[in-house]
């Protein structure tokens, strides 16, 4: 990666291109939440959904506990739990 010299222009563009990046996280977070928990938070739904695999079906609950805390976290309230979200990230990726 090249060097960028750090610039008070440079320092603001950068901070402008994160802030937009991590808003734009965000408002994902929270969309696919809402979609996830809507559709696909029981198993009747996933099952109904083709996805009858108790472990597939623990797996993705797995992953919208996920969403679930980066939703409370980026609204200001510390999650009661956690989890190693990498993993279950990987896990999801593993039954597509």
């Amino acid at each position: 990666m090249a060097l960028v010299p750090v610039s008070n222009a440079n320092a603001l563009q950068m901070l402008q291109n994160d802030a937009q990046q991590l808003r734009t996280l965000i408002q994902w977070v929270n969309a696919r939440y809402q979609a996830y928990n809507q559709n696909l938070s029981t198993a009747a739904q996933m099952t109904a959904a083709g996805i009858s695999v108790t472990a597939d079906q623990n797996t993705l609950t797995a992953f919208i506990g996920d969403l679930n805390r980066l939703v409370q976290l980026t609204g200001g309230t510390r999650p009661a739990d956690a989890t190693n979200m990498t993993f279950d990230v990987q896990a999801v990726l593993g039954i597509l």
